[in-house]
């Protein structure tokens, strides 16, 4: 066993995961967002999710996801103004999951010189430990 072996299995992993992220969507139209498929991931336990491109009228809704997190003591204080930077003036990706129409997460992702930041992954606590944070990796790669 060559000490490259161990390498050679974890990108083995991450190409199964990124032909997953990539057969997880229904409609491929990231401008417009589609069906999120919670079987392709087994522990994803959230029915009803679709995703869509970041509309500024989402921020109040995000923003009460943000704070939700914020009073568990996950997120640092004063990030906010940050949080709110990257909503509305990021030139990366920005997507909603929703489930039947609210808006349960939101997530995103950047290029920033010669590679891609995954920027925010925030789930509502409600919704948290189901799974949803792979599928929301999925729709990321899946860009």
């Amino acid at each position: 066993m060559s000490l490259l072996d161990p390498y050679i299995i974890i990108l083995g992993i991450v190409f199964i995961l990124f032909i997953v992220a990539l057969s997880t969507f229904k409609n491929e139209d990231s401008q417009k967002g589609g069906s999120l498929n919670p079987h392709a991931f087994k522990d994803c336990s959230i029915p009803n999710l679709s995703y869509r491109v970041y509309l500024k009228s989402d921020e109040e809704r995000c923003l009460a996801i943000y704070h939700d997190i914020e009073s568990q003591n996950v997120i640092p204080e004063n990030q906010e103004r940050h949080f709110l930077d990257w909503l509305n003036n990021t030139t990366g990706q920005r997507y909603v999951v929703l489930q039947n129409d609210t808006i349960i997460a939101t997530c995103g992702m950047e290029m920033v010189e010669d590679y891609t930041m995954m920027i925010y992954g925030l789930i509502h606590p409600e919704h948290q430990r189901k799974g949803l944070g792979g599928l929301m990796l999925a729709l990321r790669l899946a860009e």
